[in-house]
This record gives structure tokens, C-alpha cells and sequence, in this order.
């Protein structure tokens, strides 16, 4: 029902190498994607995604996608901190909806916003109160605004809010049985040289999951990973879930010694800057038992992360 954005791979060139972040329009009348792109070494859609991330200036003022350049006219890209509105508590200016059911919505969140209402007044849940007061009433409380999952403050990607109670409860009881398959994609330490399935309970400790002990309320967890890209220092992987235990991507590429790039909690190094405060960790899809199949595209922070690493030597 949504289209796929695929993910990148060794062999793409879809991913911008950043080299040079400014550049000058050589002729003019020509779109600002196609320029940015060439100057790049990215795709177009990239480089609209970067536009319209905030990313990008010309002549240090905002501009449009299609807006055509004049000879000499300086196109730069900033880094996240620099670019107005891209690291702002507005919710409602940065969250995607990607298809609207009459059941329940499939939505794309951005890093560095809450799923639930509570630690922030900005969450995912005012925003879809705010849009549809339907929300409000379909979970098991009005601070959850119907999600039947969550992601991480700084995990980006793919959520699913029901828009009334039965609808809320078939889902989570889909969840609960493990029916439903989550796929994520993250930028991790180190190279990752074969497949892993890591199968290993979790319990909570405080702010944190570490692995269970004979006293904990376990809680069972298996994550697969499969390996897209593999570099000398970080690799670019996808982890399959049927499970949903808090924080348990992020511990068990920890456990497997690979913490997430950016996920400082788990032992990761800080993400490159310029590029997201948190974990590199991106919920790409979602697989419900009809054969429903819904994908958030790839985020503008995530990809600049990836060509900031494959820059390293």
C-alpha cells in the first residue's frame, strides 16, 4: 500500500558524497534538484529530499525543488543545526503521513520526537489528536493517540495509529503474537562480516535492557541481522523483528558488538555531525498479516550520515 524506498546499498549511488557543500549554477535555467544532484554525485530524489529537509540554500535563502537557477547563483548545503525548522518541537511541519485508512493511519516519524505525550508537550500523539479527535479514544489512553507501537525519541521511520478501539485492539493483539514484522535500518560500529541472529531474553535495568538473569521478568527477544554494507569501521545493516521489547535493536547490536553509531547510551560513538543526535536507526517497514506492507522513506539525516562515513578512509 506504500511505495518501498529501497535502501542503500555498496552499489548505490543514490547517497551524496558532501564534497563540495557549496557549488555554483554554470549556466542558467536549470532546476536546483539538477544541479545539487550533479554537484553531489547523488540522485535527483535525493537531492530533493535534502531540499526539502531544509537542507539547502541558494543565495543563503530558502527555496523550492523545481525553482530554476541563474547563472552564478551559490547552492549550499547546511548542516542540521544551521537549517531553521529541521530541529524544532513542531511536530505537525515534520510528521508524514503515509496513508490514511479508515481503520488506522500509517504514518513516517522523525528522529528527536517523542511517540507518546508526556516528556514533551511535542509528541506524535498531540499531533494526531490535533488532527483527528478520533485518536484520542482509541487507545488504551488519550497520551497514546492511538499508536499500537512506538519508536525511541531519536529512532526514525514507520508507526501505526488506529483510529477507533477495535481497530486498536486487533493490532496489538497481532503485535503481542509476534505476526507482525518490523524491519529497521541502522548505521552501526565496526564491520559487521556475516549475517547474525541474535536470540538472546532482555530485562529492564533503570533506563536501559541488558540481557535477563535468573531473577528478571525476562523478556524474549530475537533480532536477525543481514549485512548491506560493510566498511573497515561501520556497516550499514538491516534487522528483522517479530518481537517488540524496548530498546531491543539497539541492545542487541550492542551485545553483539555493534552498538548503533549515535547511541551513546548502548556504547556507540557520536554520529557524525551535522547529522542526528541520536542513534542511527531508521524503521523502514512494517508487515501486517493481511499482506499489508507499508515503508517510511529513508530521512534526510540518515543519508547524509551514510555518505559522511563512506567519506572515512
Amino acid at each position: 500500500m506504500a511505495e518501498n524506498d529501497p535502501a542503500p546499498t555498496a552499489a548505490s549511488s543514490s547517497t551524496p558524497d558532501l564534497a563540495p557543500r557549496t557549488a555554483r549554477a554554470t549556466r542558467a535555467g536549470v532546476r536546483l534538484d539538477r544541479v545539487l544532484a550533479d554537484a553531489l554525485g547523488c540522485s535527483r530524489r535525493v537531492a530533493r529530499t535534502l531540499i526539502r529537509a531544509g537542507r539547502v540554500r541558494v543565495n543563503a535563502r530558502p527555496v523550492s525543488t523545481s525553482r530554476p537557477l541563474a547563472l552564478g547563483d551559490e547552492v549550499q548545503v547546511l548542516q542540521a543545526q544551521d537549517s531553521p525548522g529541521l530541529e524544532t518541537d513542531s511536530v505537525d511541519a515534520r510528521l508524514r503521513v503515509l496513508w490514511r485508512g479508515n481503520d488506522f493511519w500509517v504514518l513516517s516519524k522523525p528522529a528527536a520526537v517523542h511517540s507518546h505525550r508526556g516528556r514533551s508537550a511535542a509528541s506524535v500523539a498531540a499531533s494526531l489528536i490535533a488532527r483527528d479527535a478520533s485518536f484520542a479514544s482509541a487507545g488504551m489512553s488519550a497520551d497514546e493517540g492511538g499508536l499500537v507501537h512506538r519508536l525511541d525519541r531519536d529512532t526514525s521511520g514507520v508507526l501505526l495509529a488506529a483510529r477507533n478501539a477495535d481497530t486498536y485492539r486487533k493490532l496489538r493483539a497481532q503485535f503481542a503474537a509476534r505476526a507482525v514484522i518490523k524491519q529497521y535500518l541502522g548505521l552501526v560500529d565496526g564491520r559487521v562480516t556475516a549475517h547474525l541472529s541474535i536470540d538472546c531474553a532482555l530485562a529492564r535495568r533503570a533506563t536501559r535492557v541488558v540481557p535477563a538473569r535468573v531473577r528478571d521478568r525476562a523478556l524474549e527477544a530475537r533480532s536477525d541481522v543481514r549485512v548491506l554494507e560493510a566498511r573497515p569501521s561501520w556497516s550499514l545493516v538491516e534487522v528483522e523483528i517479530r518481537t517488540g521489547v524496548t530498546h531491543q535493536v539497539r541492545a542487541h547490536l550492542a551485545l553483539a558488538g555493534h552498538p548503533l553509531i549515535g547511541d551513546t547510551k548502548y556504547g556507540g560513538r557520536a554520529a557524525p555531525q551535522g547529522t542526528r543526535a541520536g542513534q542511527l536507526l531508521h524503521a523502514r517497514s512494517i508487515s501486517l498479516p493481511e499482506d499489508s506492507s507499508f515503508a517510511a522513506p529513508v530521512p534526510a539525516d540518515f543519508l547524509l550520515a551514510l555518505a559522511l562515513l563512506r567519506r572515512e578512509p
